[in-house]
């Protein structure tokens, strides 16, 4: 019984382990089944949402926000400003 928690317990508190989570981030053996389109997906949504959170940390900088109105209504301030699902998208992935 004690066996048995203790086993527990140490797998539970591999989780947090630095060195066993490292390695599987940077482990180069690609996993079985993988869509590689998927991948792609990952990689312009991981993108997408770095830039979105960089302009959307820029705009409450702004001391002149009728300044900022050009900049507003152009076609990528747009897309990059409506991207909500876009979090969804790269936490899902």
């Amino acid at each position: 019984m004690e066996r048995r928690i203790l086993r527990e317990w140490r797998d539970y508190l591999k989780c947090f382990c630095l060195v066993t989570n490292g390695r599987l981030l940077v482990r180069n053996s690609p996993a079985k089944n993988r869509l590689e389109s998927i991948d792609g997906i990952r990689f312009f949504s991981f993108c997408w949402t770095v830039v979105a959170h960089c302009v959307a940390l820029y705009l409450p900088a702004a001391k002149n926000l009728e300044e900022m109105a050009p900049y507003l209504q152009h076609r990528m301030a747009q897309i990059l400003l409506k991207g909500d699902f876009i979090i969804d998208i790269f936490f899902v992935i």
